[in-house]
């Protein structure tokens, strides 16, 4: 069966001599992941969509369900070129891909909301002023949203809380902002910083 889905690509490796495996992002379906049969031959016009953080509208072969589709063709939405062209701001890129593949399932319930968290934060990114703090403080922002979106929960004082605690919220403004806070805060988050990747990394071994 043929089924089409808006999806934003998270990773591709190669498969075999010419293939490459993706794994996408997808409203519809949550975690995908597919076969793109002959992309790695010069003559291929599918390239760009083995390309990590493009968002395409997509034409699959096979179920959603399966452990691997094919995908056939389709129609780039979004590249998010601004993105790329500074070393911190593909570093940032890269990393929030990575975060959106490890915390995100097959048919996931929230994916919906997480793809368009990730496309929100990549479109910040696109426009995003050259200073390093603003990219680490939407990466920072990204993370505690798509934690929240996954149902593990993080606040100030306790991981466990039922929700991001007012003060989490408005870092998370802020960020997004493009604002950074004052210097007497810089201590403490970077001790945010360095306990959200812990715990991120603590649930990731969870989950997989």
């Amino acid at each position: 069966m043929y089924f089409d889905t808006k999806a934003l690509i998270l990773s591709s490796r190669p498969a075999g001599e010419y293939d490459m495996l993706v794994r996408l992002l997808s409203a519809d379906y949550g975690l995908l992941r597919s076969r793109l049969r002959g992309v790695r031959r010069a003559t291929s016009r599918l390239k760009i969509l083995k390309e990590p953080g493009v968002f395409a509208d997509l034409h699959f072969w096979g179920r959603p369900s399966a452990e691997i589709s094919q995908l056939l063709t389709g129609v780039t939405l979004e590249s998010f070129v601004g993105a790329r062209d500074r070393w911190q701001r593909l570093c940032a890129v890269a990393g929030i891909l990575a975060f959106a593949e490890a915390f995100t399932t097959p048919f996931d319930s929230r994916s919906k909301d997480k793809l368009a968290l990730t496309l929100e934060c990549l479109g910040r990114l696109d426009g995003a002023k050259a200073n390093n703090a603003n990219e680490e403080g939407l990466v920072l922002a990204y993370k505690l949203r798509f934690l929240d979106l996954s149902g593990w929960r993080f606040s100030v004082n306790d991981t466990a809380r039922f929700s991001l605690d007012a003060k989490m919220q408005n870092l998370c403004r802020a960020f997004e902002e493009g604002k950074w806070p004052a210097v007497e805060e810089e201590g403490f988050l970077r001790s945010v910083e360095r306990a959200v990747d812990l715990y991120a990394d603590a649930l990731r071994d969870k989950v997989t």
